[in-house]
């Protein structure tokens, strides 16, 4: 996958900056630049869950889309206006794609962040590792992302650009590697009713790694600064536009 750059108003920037593929193996966030060193299987996984800050989202979001491995071609698109049948999945990847929608019943909605926890987290069944923890990951391709401090003003709230919030799971695990200027906050997400989401926000601890399940709904567009992270190319994902009937929804981080 190709570098990927986003701009929007009053310079308002995400780019994104291939640095390696990762096999499948062990690994450890090393003291250096927060480069992954090998590890061993002696993994610290946390079985505690601890319920956090949560939020209630009410609306219906739209089918998911799966790709076929063998043409590369859409299998279910009841939400994609395709010009073309045999558009290529290059052309919707969960990147740089179309979106599909999550009609909202509220226009806005206020959520309490609070700092990340590793039995917080597992609420999301999320994982939390830091420096010298040992964790198991899948084959990634790492990315540097860099995002300017406007970009949820100028950007994402930007109907030119951004055009609002996005929600999104995939079929592959995310990872995000925090480091000395990582802010804002990493958006966990979890389906209870076909019209209702508990949604929570997160600030990250600097210097240390969240895995992302695959199926695990979430939104990196509140993160800002500087962090590794990982993309790829789905099978099945959905990645959905949060409007109230066609305007952006908003999401008021507010700490008490």
């Amino acid at each position: 996958m190709d570098n990927i750059d986003r701009e929007g108003a009053n310079n308002s920037y995400r780019k994104s900056y291939f640095l390696k593929n990762i096999k499948k193996g062990f690994y450890k966030l090393s003291h250096d630049k927060n480069i992954l060193a090998k590890g061993t299987d002696k993994i610290n996984i946390t079985n505690n869950i601890v319920k956090p800050n949560i939020t209630t989202l009410n609306g219906f979001w739209n089918n998911d889309i799966t790709i076929d491995k063998k043409t590369n071609k859409v299998v279910v698109d009841t939400f994609f206006n395709f010009d073309d049948d045999d558009i290529d999945i290059t052309q919707i990847n969960n990147i740089l794609g179309d979106f599909n929608l999550f009609e909202m019943k509220d226009k806005c909605y206020y959520i309490i962040p609070e700092l990340a926890t590793k039995e917080k987290l597992k609420y999301y069944n999320c994982e939390m590792y830091k420096i010298d923890d040992n964790i198991l990951l899948e084959d990634i391709n790492l990315y540097h992302m860099e995002t300017s401090n406007n970009y949820i003003n100028d950007y994402i709230y930007n109907k030119k650009f951004g055009n609002g919030i996005y929600l999104e799971y995939f079929d592959f695990n995310r990872i995000i590697i925090t480091t000395e200027t990582t802010k804002g906050y990493l958006l966990l997400c979890r389906k209870k009713t076909s019209i209702c989401y508990y949604i929570s926000a997160f600030t990250l601890p600097k210097n240390s790694i969240i895995v992302i399940p695959k199926n695990t709904i979430h939104s990196d567009c509140f993160i800002y600064g500087d962090v590794i992270t990982s993309y790829d190319i789905g099978i099945k994902y959905s990645s959905a536009l949060l409007q109230y009937y066609k305007n952006i929804v908003k999401f008021n981080i507010i700490s008490i």
